[in-house]
C-alpha cells in the first residue's frame, strides 16, 4: 500500500496544499428566498448542514468532476495532476449565492495513471505525479496570471452558480444589479503539531481576488468554509462600494444606493461561518485592512447622503410649493 492510499479522504496530514477558487454574486430574486425554496433549489441531499444563526446559510451536496491535466509549475516542466475536484452551492441569508471549488494536492511517486477507480475513491484529491513541490503549485494556482484555470475550478464553481439562478422558483427580479466577485486561493497545510496560521489577501483586479492561506487546520473543510466566509465579505464590501461609486448625483442614484444598503445590511457577519481553529485569520483582517471599518465607513456614507438627499428633496419641494402659491391669481370678488 502507497502513502497515498493510506491517507483517509479529507485528511491533511500527509498533504502539503490546496487550492480553490469562489465565486460569489447576487441571488436572482427581488427578496428574501424562503428557506423551503432553498432546499428544493439546493437539492434533497445536502452536504454540510443548514445554520439558521446568526446568519442562515445552506449548502448543496458536493458534486465530483474528473481531473486529468498538466499544473502550471514555477520551473521546470510542468506535472501531471490526476483526481477529482469538489464543488458546491452556498446560499447565505437568502439573497447571495456562492459557488465553490477546490482540490487537496498531493505527490505521488507514480509516474502512470492509476484506475479512475483508485482517484473515485478519495474524493476531491489530486495526486501529481513524480513527488512535485506540490507547496509551490498551490500557490501558483491561486495566482492570477494569464487567467490559468487548467483544473476548471472556476468553471466548476460558476456552473454551479448557474444551476440555481435558472430555478423556476427564483423570480428574476433582483433589487439591484450587481457584478460577480472571484476568490482564488491556496492553502498551505503544515503538519498537525504546529499552531501556525496566517493569510495574505491581494485585490487582483476590479473583481478578482487571491488569498493565500498557511492553516494547520483539523481538515480541508474549515480552510473551505474560511475562504468562503471572507469571499462573502469581500463582495458585500465590493457591492456597496460599487453603488457608491457609480452614483451620479441623480435621484434614481441615491435610491438605489439605500435599496442595496437595505438588501445587504443584514448579511454582514465577519467570521460567522469559521471555524474556531481559524478564527484568528479574521482578527487579523480586521486590524489590516480593516474589513468591518470600510465596512463602516460605506455604510455611514450611504447613510449620509441618503439623508442629506431626503433634506434637499424636502427643501426643493417646499421651495416649490411656495413659488406656486406666490404664482396663483388672485380670487375676483
Amino acid at each position: 500500500m502507497t502513502a497515498a492510499e493510506e491517507t483517509p479522504p479529507g485528511s491533511v496530514a500527509n498533504a502539503s496544499a490546496a487550492a480553490g477558487e469562489i465565486w460569489t454574486t447576487l441571488l436572482q430574486h427581488s427578496g428574501r428566498l424562503p428557506q423551503a425554496a432553498i432546499d428544493e433549489v439546493l437539492g434533497p441531499q445536502r452536504g454540510t448542514p443548514a445554520t439558521e444563526r446568526p446568519l442562515p446559510c445552506t449548502f448543496s451536496a458536493d458534486a465530483l468532476t474528473g481531473v486529468d491535466c498538466r499544473l502550471p509549475a514555477p520551473v521546470g516542466s510542468a506535472p501531471r495532476g490526476i483526481g477529482t475536484s469538489l464543488s458546491r452551492t452556498r446560499i447565505i441569508g437568502g439573497k447571495v449565492v456562492q459557488g465553490s471549488a477546490q482540490v487537496l494536492l498531493t505527490g505521488t511517486a507514480d509516474s502512470h495513471r492509476r484506475s479512475w477507480s483508485h482517484y473515485l475513491a478519495r474524493p476531491g484529491v489530486v495526486e501529481v505525479l513524480g513527488e512535485p513541490d506540490v507547496e509551490a503549485l498551490g500557490l501558483g494556482l491561486a495566482a492570477d496570471r494569464a487567467q490559468v484555470d487548467p483544473l476548471a475550478l472556476g468553471a466548476s464553481a460558476k456552473h454551479r452558480i448557474a444551476g440555481v439562478q435558472r430555478s423556476l422558483l427564483l423570480d428574476r427580479r433582483p433589487p439591484f444589479r450587481a457584478a460577480r466577485t472571484r476568490l482564488r486561493w491556496a492553502a498551505v497545510l503544515p503538519s498537525q503539531d504546529t499552531t501556525e496560521c496566517r493569510a495574505v489577501f491581494t485585490l487582483t483586479g476590479e473583481s478578482s481576488r487571491s488569498l493565500r492561506v498557511v492553516a494547520a487546520a483539523p481538515d480541508l473543510a474549515a480552510v473551505q468554509r474560511f475562504c468562503e466566509d471572507l469571499a462573502h465579505h469581500d463582495w458585500l464590501l465590493t457591492t456597496l462600494n460599487g453603488a457608491l461609486v457609480r452614483g451620479d448625483g441623480r435621484d434614481d442614484s441615491f435610491e438605489r444606493q439605500r435599496t442595496v444598503l437595505e438588501h445587504l445590511l443584514g448579511l454582514w457577519m465577519p467570521g460567522a461561518h469559521t471555524p474556531a481553529p481559524l478564527a484568528v485569520l479574521w482578527s487579523g483582517f480586521e486590524r489590516d485592512p480593516g474589513f468591518t471599518r470600510h465596512w463602516e465607513s460605506l455604510t455611514g456614507l450611504v447613510r449620509d447622503r441618503v439623508a442629506l438627499h431626503t433634506l434637499a428633496l424636502l427643501e426643493r419641494m417646499s421651495g416649490e410649493r411656495g413659488r406656486n402659491g406666490a404664482e396663483a391669481p388672485e380670487r375676483q370678488s
